[in-house]
């Protein structure tokens, strides 16, 4: 950004869903988009850096002494998860034979607001790790087991040409991701 001062952004915040929708409309010229989506009608990158899954909770509740949290440990808790099937889906493999126990209370599109929930209760808040306000007290999060991971993928749409300033984001993203 320091060597194209006069070039300004504007940042949409939603989730892949709602990210394609707005790049296939030609609203954004480029989205990023968290998890293995189908992904035909954009041209991609796969960035090198994956978004980790984690449990997000009250730190008074028990799981706040364990290092990984398991299906098992969260059967008896009430689970706030991501509205987006592709993320349900691989929570329900994840889950294995225990998915049928589940009980889920809420989902959301985002995942800052639910964090509030989570943090208020016996509820546990299911999301990537940097996606909640860490400043909020009495807060903890773990990492699931086994490992549950999403790629970052930059989109925009197929068959249609980028302005100018679209190449040159392109190029420098390329080169940065080559370096």
């Amino acid at each position: 950004m320091q060597t194209t001062p006069q070039v300004h952004f504007n940042f949409y915040d939603g989730n892949a869903d709602d990210i394609e929708a707005k790049v296939n409309a030609g609203s954004l010229d480029f989205g990023i988009i968290m998890g293995d989506c189908p992904i035909e009608d954009f041209e991609s990158l796969i960035l090198p850096d994956r978004n980790q899954f984690y449990a997000i909770f009250s730190e008074n509740l028990p799981l706040a002494q364990k290092d990984k949290i398991t299906p098992t440990d969260l059967i008896e808790y009430p689970i706030i998860s991501s509205r987006q099937n592709l993320v349900n889906d691989k929570f329900r493999n994840w889950w294995g034979n225990l998915y049928d126990q589940v009980h889920t209370v809420a989902n959301s599109n985002l995942a800052y607001t639910t964090s509030l929930l989570a943090g208020e209760g016996h509820s546990v808040q299911i999301s990537y790790n940097n996606l909640y306000d860490k400043k909020l007290e009495g807060l903890t999060t773990r990492p699931l087991s086994p490992k549950v991971t999403d790629p970052n993928i930059v989109i925009w749409k197929k068959n249609r040409k980028l302005s100018n300033l679209g190449n040159l984001f392109l190029e420098k993203l390329r080169d940065s991701l080559s370096n």
